[in-house]
């Protein structure tokens, strides 16, 4: 299984494959002008990250929120892993103690932040009422796949105080976990309505970082710095090991991967695998995606 997973092999191939959309995703983040913060990191270094404002948003790494534009220029934005905290929490009730190890099953890179995790692998949710009936459709279709292949549900919200509210935003973007504030903004955008697309920012709200911002992407991927726009190299920093979980190997076939030229300078390679092969696809899970979600939700084995 592994070996299909270092493969980048898919579950199936999908009816959307948006591979000619990639570049309008990582550019809805170049085409605002760019602020930095630097905060201490877990190791107490000076880190800076850059990010951008869209919709009132901080936004990083193309579609990460990290709080609202006020927070991340007062430097208390949320976006653990990249910052120092009086502690490092636990790994939340529920998740298996293998979840640090890498040799666990599936493939992804998630948060340690206590309390990201959905209770119940439950995510309520509210759809905006002008949301166009592309993204509808995208949405409903990224919804059944996470209902027909994980244990994870998106309901409908009734009176729950922490709940993704879906809009139709400048783009696509989304928290990571599940936000200390209330109701938590998820934009599916112009350009988003796909199924691939959308599934890509539910993994982030249920908890998932990029796939290339794990700590030991070193030995299966390469960063070309000196192809990446200036201003944006901090998009390619990894994560710091003692606030994320890795689950399994880097997956090239992750809907959470960047593609090969992600924020280039110069049309060339910023991310290079170690093997050829395809990366960066917006068709939907890989088969690591789903084992990773199985597992931090500890979804009980499918039926046979």
């Amino acid at each position: 299984m592994l070996a299909g997973l270092v493969a980048g092999a898919v579950p199936a191939a999908a009816e959307d494959d948006p591979f000619d959309l990639l570049d309008a995703l990582w550019r809805q983040q170049t085409e605002h002008p760019p602020m930095s913060v630097t905060v201490p990191d877990p190791a107490g270094h000076p880190r800076t990250i850059e990010y951008v404002e869209i919709d009132g948003h901080a936004v990083t790494e193309g579609d990460i929120v990290i709080g609202t534009a006020e927070e991340a220029a007062a430097g208390a934005f949320r976006f653990p892993g990249a910052r120092r905290a009086g502690r490092v929490p636990p790994v939340p009730d529920g998740v298996p103690a293998r979840s640090r190890d890498c040799r666990a099953p599936g493939a992804g890179t998630v948060t340690a932040q206590d309390g990201a995790l959905w209770p119940g692998r439950t995510v309520p949710y509210e759809v905006s009422p002008t949301l166009p009936a592309a993204a509808r459709e995208a949405l409903e279709a990224a919804v059944r796949d996470f209902h027909g292949h994980t244990c994870v549900r998106f309901v409908p919200r009734t009176s729950e105080e922490h709940f993704l509210r879906v809009v139709p935003g400048d783009g696509c973007y989304s928290y990571v976990g599940r936000s200390a504030g209330a109701g938590q903004d998820l934009s599916i955008g112009q350009g988003c309505e796909h199924k691939g697309i959308v599934i890509h920012e539910l993994m982030h709200a249920i908890g998932f970082y990029h796939e290339h911002s794990r700590a030991d992407r070193d030995a299966a991927v390469t960063v070309h710095l000196e192809n990446v726009i200036k201003g944006f190299e901090s998009q390619f920093k990894k994560l710091d090991p003692a606030r994320t979980r890795l689950f399994g190997p880097l997956d090239y076939g992750s809907v959470m991967l960047y593609g090969r030229k992600f924020f280039s300078s110069n049309g060339q390679d910023t991310l290079v695998p170690a093997i050829p092969v395809e990366i960066g696809q917006r068709r939907g899970f890989s088969l690591g995606d789903l084992a990773a979600v199985r597992t931090l939700y500890q979804c009980p084995p499918p039926r046979p």
